[in-house]
């Protein structure tokens, strides 16, 4: 979001951004199992690289979606919500016709 906010919004990064950047990138190292990632663990069931990217790819979109918001303060809530619902089905319904996911029992 404060990569977004520069380039769209023309914000500076103060020092506090950058701070809390920092922290965001070490977390989630941490809780990304850093021994496999560093080499000094093999992985049981192979490197999961879909995931690492899918996660890389939500937080930008996260992020541009914060700038979006802010860029759009005049226009009707009931308009911006049924616009990102409409975004969000369609990637749905596309992964499912993907093949990437397993359509599990609903009972």
């Amino acid at each position: 979001a404060a990569f977004w906010g520069t380039m769209f919004l023309g914000e500076s990064i103060r020092c506090l951004h950058g701070i809390a950047v920092l922290c965001a990138v070490v977390g989630a190292f941490l809780v990304s199992k850093p021994d496999v990632l560093l080499g000094l663990r093999q992985p049981e069931d192979g490197v999961p690289w879909l995931g690492y990217i899918l996660s890389l790819l939500a937080g930008t979109f996260a992020g541009a979606t914060f700038i979006a918001a802010r860029k759009s303060q005049g226009l009707s809530p009931s308009l911006l919500n049924w616009s990102l619902t409409m975004q969000q089905g369609t990637v749905l319904w596309l992964i499912s016709l993907s093949g990437f996911v397993e359509d599990v029992p609903l009972s």
